[in-house]
């Protein structure tokens, strides 16, 4: 039997039969004032007319092609353009090629840290976050797990202003049915500046709530 997952992006979100869909442009808001400060958040996929933090931030995945087999492979081709979201069908001992990545273009001199939220349902194949990033003990602002990047803040180089972030894969599935029949996974991806000497953990805690992004309709297998 072929159960579904997707995922796809608000930030980025994965369904069952398993749907990932990546990010668009962004950079939104917010402020508190903090003495002469100001938070800004930015959210992937949410779009505002500040650019104080960079000029764009982007949840992404590679896309993906569909085997006869009913496999998936990433698509390797040259004129592959990064996909805004997947559904894949979970089939017993397959690869899921999901690995979404922020990628952040003209990053400003302003300290931010970056973060990324996971919200899985109960039972979703299990995902492998990659090295670079570090688990936080607060929860995220839509329930999820919290990874901030463990390098620090992020701030423009003379060498370079452009970044990219691997976050996450999914585990290669158990070759035994699984009892997962469907769902959801939302990723979510945050800058956030960093005012005076606050901590990773101090910065996120402090930043409001904001409004889930759009997500956009994901390609299926199908």
């Amino acid at each position: 039997m072929r159960k579904k997952l997707r995922f796809g992006k608000r930030g980025l979100l994965l369904t069952v039969g398993l749907l990932l869909a990546a990010a668009v442009v962004l950079i939104p808001l917010v402020g508190q004032s903090r003495a002469k400060f100001k938070t800004q958040l930015v959210v992937a996929n949410q779009v505002s007319y500040q650019n104080e933090l960079a000029e764009s931030f982007q949840l992404l995945d590679q896309p993906v092609v569909l085997q006869e087999d009913g496999s998936y492979l990433k698509n390797e081709a040259e004129d592959s353009m990064p996909t805004s979201g997947f559904s894949y069908k979970l089939i017993p001992g397959i690869t899921i090629p999901a690995a979404p990545y922020i990628e952040i273009e003209h990053k400003t001199e302003i300290p931010a840290y970056l973060y990324f939220e996971v919200v899985c349902p109960e039972g979703a194949p299990a995902l492998l976050v990659t090295e670079d990033w570090e688990k936080l003990v607060t929860e995220g602002k839509f329930g999820g797990d919290v990874y901030t990047y463990k390098d620090g803040a992020l701030v423009k180089t003379e060498e370079e202003d452009n970044f990219t972030f691997d976050t996450f894969t999914v585990e290669t599935l158990d070759s035994k049915p699984m009892d997962f029949e469907s769902g959801e996974i939302h990723v979510y991806a945050y800058m956030i500046r960093q005012l005076e000497n606050q901590t990773a953990s101090e910065a996120f805690a402090a930043a409001p709530t904001p409004n889930p992004p759009s997500a956009p309709e994901p390609e299926t297998g199908d």
